[in-house]
């Protein structure tokens, strides 16, 4: 998982879902697939603006901006979000990635098809839908190391969390970073995702500390 840094004032509550930012509206109407964000609220607290209407947009902002995965023929998307103590999350991390440590965020594609029956769609949403549904995956996140990251590197607490959640769909859409190349092209579309909700790029002062 990356290590971003921003210097970036940070937003009021609301503000990457504010009608006065016009890139996040842009966002959210580019998609003509309808995002469902599952939220499972656990025993962990959820900062103050982490919304699910926040996650949403974050969400919704990475599908459009992702270049790795066609969505054309789906109608509807699902990704499911959950949120981790310490320990279940070192746990995780230790099991699927062999570190002992717990992480930030971690992204567990499902590989499903997509299913385009519309009886699933009547049942699950009310609504019949022209198109697919795609079951994108999972994203697990750990509110204690997401916070914990923002206050040692000096960056809003909103950003940190809209970063975390952008990178890991991204992940979930098939963009990597175990290479080079790989990790510079996702880089570049996290940059440009974020600068649509009003994030400056998150890895400038990574960079100037490091001396790069």
């Amino acid at each position: 998982m990356p290590d971003p840094q921003s210097d970036a004032e940070p937003p009021s509550t609301n503000a990457l879902i504010s009608a006065e930012n016009p890139g996040a509206a842009q966002t959210l109407s580019e998609s003509k697939a309808r995002l469902h964000v599952l939220f499972e609220e656990g025993e962990e607290a959820v900062p103050n603006g982490v919304s699910p209407e926040f996650m949403q947009q974050c969400c919704q902002a990475a599908l459009d901006g992702q270049c790795s995965l066609s969505l054309d023929e789906a109608a509807v998307i699902e990704v499911s979000v959950q949120l981790l103590d310490t320990q279940a999350m070192r746990a995780l991390n230790q099991q699927y990635r062999q570190k002992d440590s717990p992480t930030n965020v971690l992204s567990f594609a499902s590989g499903l098809p997509l299913m385009s029956s519309e009886s699933e769609g009547e049942s699950e949403y009310g609504e019949s839908f022209a198109g697919g549904l795609l079951v994108l995956g999972d994203l697990v996140l750990c509110p204690a190391v997401v916070d914990r990251e923002a206050q040692e590197q000096g960056k809003p607490l909103l950003h940190h969390w809209a970063h975390m959640l952008v990178h890991g769909s991204l992940h979930l859409c098939g963009h990597d970073h175990e290479e080079d190349q790989e990790a510079r092209l996702m880089e570049a579309a996290e940059i440009r995702i974020l600068s649509g909700l009003g994030i400056p790029n998150p890895y400038v002062v990574e960079n100037a500390v490091n001396g790069q």
